[in-house]
């Protein structure tokens, strides 16, 4: 959450783009294995890889689960996927890092811990 916060407040200054995206490759060289197809389907497909998790909310690239001990209403959880959404147009628009394998076909899952 402290890096979202972080972000959120970087999102409100001008940035220059990040140098680390054109550094990585070059220092690691690590290639991504691809993804299964996804499902035909309009926008990003969900999916979850944990099984027995009842509860999701989605926004434009993130899906937010979590578990049925946590009292988490529509409004807190679409708050929540606002901020991850503040970051990813910080993170991927402003600072033009990649955007992470997979997620311009599927959601980008985020787990709620203990819930």
């Amino acid at each position: 959450m402290l890096t979202l916060l972080l972000t959120a407040a970087a999102a409100a200054q001008a940035l220059e783009p990040c140098a680390t995206p054109w550094l990585m490759p070059s220092l690691y060289g690590v290639v991504a294995e691809p993804l299964p197809p996804p499902p035909p389907a309009t926008g990003k497909a969900l999916r979850n890889t944990y099984d027995g998790i009842p509860n999701v909310a989605t926004s434009e690239n993130f899906a937010l689960w979590w578990g049925s001990r946590l009292d988490l209403s529509d409004t807190r959880a679409q708050q929540v996927l606002d901020g991850f959404e503040a970051s990813w147009d910080v993170q991927v628009g402003q600072l033009v890092h990649d955007a992470p394998e997979g997620s311009d076909e599927y959601l980008f899952n985020v787990y709620v811990g203990r819930a």
